[in-house]
């Protein structure tokens, strides 16, 4: 998959994530939904100039590690 492609899905799931917890007025969902809005514009800035494989590497394990938090507040909301 080239670099764009999966920096793009990167970008879909910071999206996704920070418009579901947007929506929640909670602290908790607004912090979540603010990181997520910060990973989106880091992988914006990426089309413009790209990243180290480390700053790379580290990016993408942080989005998953919010997406699996974002996750978790939703499974114990319910």
């Amino acid at each position: 998959m080239p670099i764009s492609a999966s920096l793009s899905i990167f970008e879909h799931t910071a999206r996704e994530i920070a418009e579901d917890m947007g929506r929640d007025p909670s602290p908790l969902a607004q912090d979540i939904a603010r990181r997520a809005r910060e990973m989106m514009e880091l992988f914006r800035s990426w089309g413009a100039q790209a990243p180290s494989d480390e700053a790379r590497a580290h990016a993408i394990q942080k989005v998953l590690d919010l997406h699996r938090e974002a996750h978790e507040y939703q499974a114990n909301r319910r």
